[in-house]
């Protein structure tokens, strides 16, 4: 006799429902929000801007793929005065917020750039740390199209 397809939903409900961890208190969402001031004028070819979290400060180019949220959520526009920005993120530990400026163009190196970041206020122009254990307010910056660094500043070789 063969199982009917309506048999085995509870059957496979019973697989996964066995692999969970139980009951367990819901996570409470965590977040790192703030307000960017654009400085400067927007470059020509601007696709995207977008804020992003790092746990590591990046070491290799490999390592520039391993930010939050992902994918990365864009900023509004116009990007020119003030905007808040929130980015949701798991609790942790961050070594870099950054701002990223992306040209028309896929998702590589060659067409990033940093545009701002979150800098320690005891040490500024170090990156700041944050950690966060709930929505974490008042994580401000500057982005200044006029002051990008390509991504070889902080993993060379630069060409």
């Amino acid at each position: 006799m063969r199982a009917r397809p309506s048999h085995l939903v509870p059957l496979a409900l019973v697989s996964v429902l066995r692999c969970d961890q139980g009951l367990q208190p819901m996570r409470q969402a965590t977040s790192i929000s703030g307000t960017v001031t654009f400085v400067g004028a927007e470059p020509a070819g601007t696709e995207d801007v977008f804020i992003v979290a790092f746990r590591s400060f990046p070491k290799t180019t490999a390592d520039l793929y391993s930010f939050v949220p992902f994918p990365p959520q864009s900023l509004r526009r116009p990007f020119t005065g003030s905007s808040s920005y929130t980015i949701a993120v798991p609790s942790g530990r961050y070594e870099w917020v950054v701002a990223v400026w992306k040209q028309q163009g896929s998702l590589v190196e060659a067409n990033l750039r940093e545009a701002g970041f979150y800098q320690d206020p005891a040490n500024p122009p170090q990156p700041g740390v944050v950690v966060v254990n709930g929505p974490l307010k008042g994580i401000d910056f500057v982005i200044d199209f006029d002051n990008m660094h390509p991504v070889c500043t902080y993993i060379p070789p630069c060409p």
